[in-house]
């Protein structure tokens, strides 16, 4: 609640009764050197951000008390805010261009006094992820700067070598917005997810839990890929100790990212972040965003570069810090003889460093008293001779006591009773809180160290447990596969006799198509024999008709008179003439006979005969019988067995007969 008090007065500029007298303000660029009270006061009322952006919102969340030191209540905030009026920076006045600012996550870090209950200490302007907003990663005025149309150089707030590689490098996008404001998983899982990660010492062990498009990011490094974060950062990001985990918090802006307080050893507390994925991958990394740079003896760095830094590697730092604080510090290790002043102390802005104390100043050694002379005894009498009489001083009247002054110095003296008795009282608790905090963190070890035992047991027994599953499994396994080899080897031989059945089947099947294929190409070639015997003897029969008709034909005499006037007798209705006998001497034509089972063999068509040799046309269309015998048959090429012999009587010469004409 007292946090947020100050937080409302602008961290004290609106209400500077909140800060101590003792008050010291620090930030990401002072350098050496801090602001005091009425520093911070004037620096604050100088620029009045409230005036240049008066919709100002700091969006505080995540306000948590420091473990190691309760006095201290850290928060973080987005601030956001539109620029409607003048901001006022050391050199120029910004005009308002009505642009939303949008900072990125701020580490702010609160100390009171025990006693007072005032402000002591503030750290503010840390950013913890510097491709968060709209402001290049910047906080507080620069960030109102940058907004205005004036950020400040590179190189006041980047080291040397980061400057260049943004000059030759590519330019680094800023993170979009998150569109979803519903976590992929309850918050419990995703703090275990981020607890896997430590375990598996940042995921060197097991880089599976990071995403192929993870990236790592530092406030002056990055961001680099994975396969560059496990050979550069992963192994050696807290060097060979533990680091202090506290805090575990997701972030209610983005609901993918998990939040988490380290303190590695010797070195100032820092924010680090893992956002995951639907899947549960880390696809995104950020850390070494410090907090507090006076607590540690990291010289004000985190991650990798602080570890370097307790451990004796001091260097130069043009790698580590803005060329600015490069020349300070390197201005106080060439003074530090004179001064007394070590590179890593803060002094307060305005004191004289070529003084030859601290700027602390510290009680001295016990002493020997002062002893307190007499007056009279401090001046040095002459010796009483020549009638001289020395007169000698007379000591002053004491004056009565002031009654105002001893009653200050009462108020006086009662008060510092009463701050003496307050810082007994303050000793005593911390005492007593130092002692609940060892016996706390005693029974932590305690309650650690049980349940590693029992963990250690548990993980004994299931590994137990899946020994003799396993052994059980494999025995299963090699059941069913000895069964599964029976039943295919049975499955084989079944197979095989079925094949030979088929195969005798086929072979009887073959064999029996076979025989009747023979039996059937037998009788077929005894019908095919038959058929050409009784063609053959056909032939046979049609050549000896054929040559008997020749013969025949050969042997008939021409008609006569006579029987042409039969058949125009015949045409006109006449009575027939009765033929005259055949003369003995001719031999009758007998009429062959043709056997019906015998194919007849259609003789070719005759060729035309001239009409010089052709007979007349009667009266009504009938044809007259020509005079000429009708052309011998055309023989075929049928060599019968035994030919009949033709007679070699010669043809007679066809005659001409008249026709009748009308």
């Amino acid at each position: 609640a007292r946090a947020k008090i100050v937080l409302a007065a602008d961290l004290g500029v609106q209400d500077p009764s909140l800060l101590d007298d003792d008050f010291v303000w620090l930030g990401p660029t002072v350098g050496s050197s801090v602001l005091g009270k009425q520093d911070f006061v004037a620096a604050g009322k100088f620029f009045d951000l409230r005036a240049a952006f008066p919709d100002l919102d700091y969006r505080a969340h995540d306000f948590r008390v420091d473990i190691q030191e309760p006095l201290t209540v850290r928060f973080t905030a987005r601030t956001i805010g539109t620029m409607r009026g003048e901001l006022r920076l050391r050199n120029t006045v910004l005009a308002p261009n009505g642009k939303f600012m949008q900072c990125p996550p701020e580490a702010i870090s609160i100390t009171f006094d025990e006693g007072t209950g005032k402000v002591t200490k503030l750290c503010s302007g840390f950013s913890m992820d510097r491709l968060v907003g709209n402001t290049n990663g910047l906080c507080g005025v620069m960030a109102a700067a940058t907004i205005g149309g004036a950020p400040p150089s590179d190189w006041e707030i980047y080291p040397p070598t980061a400057v260049i590689g943004r000059i030759l490098g590519r330019p680094v996008q800023q993170l979009a917005e998150p569109g979803s404001f519903l976590a992929p998983f309850p918050e419990s899982v995703m703090i275990q997810l981020t607890k896997g990660i430590f375990a598996a010492r940042m995921a060197s062990m097991d880089p599976d839990l990071l995403g192929p498009s993870f990236t790592y990011c530092e406030p002056f490094e990055g961001p680099v890929g994975k396969d560059e974060y496990l050979e550069r950062y992963a192994s050696s990001m807290f060097g060979d100790s533990e680091p202090e985990l506290s805090n575990f918090r997701v972030d209610p802006y983005d609901p993918y990212r998990v939040w988490i307080d380290i303190r590695p050893s010797n070195c100032p507390p820092q924010a680090m972040s893992f956002t995951f994925d639907d899947d549960g991958y880390c696809i995104r990394l950020t850390g070494a965003a410090v907090m507090d740079p006076s607590i540690g003896n990291a010289g004000g760095l985190g991650g990798v570069a602080g570890i370097k830094y307790s451990s004796g590697e001091t260097g130069v730092g043009i790698t580590s810090r803005p060329l600015p604080q490069v020349l300070a510090r390197l201005q106080k290790q060439v003074l530090s003889p004179i001064t007394k002043i070590g590179v890593d102390d803060y002094t307060l802005n305005g004191e004289d460093e070529g003084s030859d104390g601290p700027v602390i100043p510290t009680p001295p050694d016990d002493a020997p008293p002062i002893p307190m002379l007499n007056p009279i005894a401090k001046m040095s009498i002459p010796k009483l001779g020549g009638g001289v009489t020395t007169k000698l001083p007379t000591p002053p009247k004491a004056t009565a006591p002031d009654p105002a002054a001893a009653k200050r110095a009462e108020i006086r003296a009662k008060a510092a009773q009463e701050a003496e008795t307050r810082r007994q009282e303050a000793a005593a608790r911390k005492a007593k809180i130092a002692d609940a905090k060892a016996k706390e963190v005693a029974l932590r070890t305690q309650k650690a160290q049980e349940l590693k035992a029992r963990n250690e047991a548990e993980r004994q027994e299931r590994m137990e447990q899946q020994k003799v599953a396993a052994a059980e499994a494999k025995a299963q396994r090699e059941a069913q596969l000895a069964e599964a080899k029976r039943r295919a080897e049975a499955a084989k031989l079944e197979k095989q006799q079925q094949r030979a059945q088929q195969l005798s089947a086929s072979s009887k099947a073959q064999k029996e198509a076979a025989a009747k294929m023979a039996e059937k190409r037998k009788k077929a070639e005894a019908e095919r024999k038959q058929k050409a015997k009784q063609e053959a003897e056909a032939k046979r029969k049609a050549a000896e008709v054929r040559a008997a008709a020749m013969n025949r034909a050969a042997v008939k005499p021409p008609p006569t008179v006579e029987e042409t006037g039969s058949a125009f007798s015949s045409v006109f209705g006449a009575r027939p003439q009765t033929p005259a006998p055949p003369k003995p001497s001719q031999p009758v034509a007998k009429k062959p006979v043709v056997p019906k089972a015998t194919p007849r063999i259609a003789p070719p068509a005759p060729k035309p005969v001239p009409k010089s040799s052709q007979g007349g046309f009667s009266l009504f269309g009938g044809q007259l019988p020509s005079s000429s015998p009708p052309p011998p048959a055309p023989k075929r090429a049928v060599r019968p067995k035994s030919p009949p012999k033709v007679s070699s009587v010669p043809k007679p010469a066809p005659k001409k007969s008249g026709g009748f004409s009308l």
